[in-house]
């Protein structure tokens, strides 16, 4: 219903764009990647970006870019990711406002984190760290603290990982639901790399359980594939045969969605893009039937002058030959 309502916005302010055609756009955006369909996500998005440029409303434009970057992430494609995010931290920085230069620092240390630039991936976890302590945001400390920990972690520095770690467990009875799973995810990881494989298994349990009774399947997978390692060094081949079983099955259905998304998408582009040349289409129809009706304006003015200069031409000769004859009978 959201997704028409918007639409329907977008439709009556085809003329005038406002800032609230740049929050349907945003709105539209939002739904869309949701729903898995990147392609149709972008368009909004740039869509966005663009009038808010025009509008010079460089906080909307900020927000913009970086839900650009966030969609060129999803789909993996990590250099456009972290251009967009640069950019809209740039522009951050001249506004100063601090709540959103946290979400830009947390987003490029998100990205470098999955390409193992693990330097800019802790500088930009600390930069976000120390803004979201500043501002006393607990959640905000949690994310930062807990992407430190994974850095931590990759580089076997397990000292450093159990220390934050800690400072984050000291929070959990105010830690939403995703980060619960986290805390209990990163801690897994690092008890498997201490070689403590039956405290690692627990905490992985205990992320999959939060993640079941609150419906956030989005860690699901990358949980599974660390409890199957653990599950294999703990030498557990009934639970490692029921957790492939899970995690095959659950890797079918991302797939399935994934492709049904991606064929929504391109069904979606097909019938905008078919909308649009059909609006062609017609257009060139009203061109064309007004050039027609301008086209036979002309011939018919043009036909009357035709008309009227012969008939002159032909009473300019008639009237003299007239005279000349009534003289020839009078002598």
């Amino acid at each position: 219903m959201a997704i028409v309502y918007a639409n329907a916005f977008l439709e009556a302010t085809k003329k005038k764009k406002t800032i609230y055609t740049v929050n349907a756009h945003t709105l539209l955006g939002i739904l869309y990647k949701d729903r898995g369909m990147y392609v149709t996500s972008l368009k909004h998005y740039l869509s966005a970006s663009e009038i808010a440029k025009k509008l010079k409303d460089m906080p909307r434009v900020s927000v913009c870019l970086n839900n650009i970057g966030s969609i060129y992430q999803l789909q993996g494609n990590y250099e456009k990711a972290k251009s967009y995010f640069h950019e809209s931290l740039k522009i951050e920085d001249s506004l100063n406002v601090r709540e959103q230069k946290s979400i830009r620092f947390f987003n490029l240390a998100e990205i470098y984190r999955e390409q193992d630039s693990t330097d800019l991936a802790l500088s930009n976890y600390n930069n976000s760290l120390q803004i979201e302590e500043s501002l006393k945001n607990t959640a905000g400390i949690a994310y930062a603290l807990i992407g430190i920990a994974d850095v931590y972690i990759k580089l076997k520095r397990t000292t450093d990982a159990e220390i934050t770690l800690a400072r984050v467990e000291n929070q959990l009875p105010d830690l939403s639901a995703d980060l619960r799973i986290l805390l209990y995810f990163n801690k897994g990881k690092l008890l498997a790399e201490k070689e403590l494989f039956s405290e690692a298994l627990s905490n992985f349990n205990n992320a999959i359980r939060e993640g079941e009774q609150y419906g956030i399947f989005i860690h699901h997978l990358n949980l599974l594939e660390y409890k199957i390692k653990v599950l294999k060094k703990l030498e557990n081949y009934p639970e490692l045969v029921r957790s492939y079983e899970s995690y095959l099955t659950i890797l079918g259905k991302q797939n399935s969605a994934a492709i049904k998304n991606q064929l929504n998408d391109l069904s979606y582009q097909n019938d905008i893009n078919q909308k649009e040349l059909e609006i062609k289409l017609l257009s060139e129809e009203r061109d064309m039937a007004k050039k027609n009706s301008e086209s036979v304006s002309k011939i018919n003015r043009l036909t009357r002058n035709i008309i009227i200069f012969l008939v002159l031409t032909f009473a300019g000769i008639t009237i003299p030959i007239y005279y000349l004859y009534q003289q020839y009978i009078k002598k």
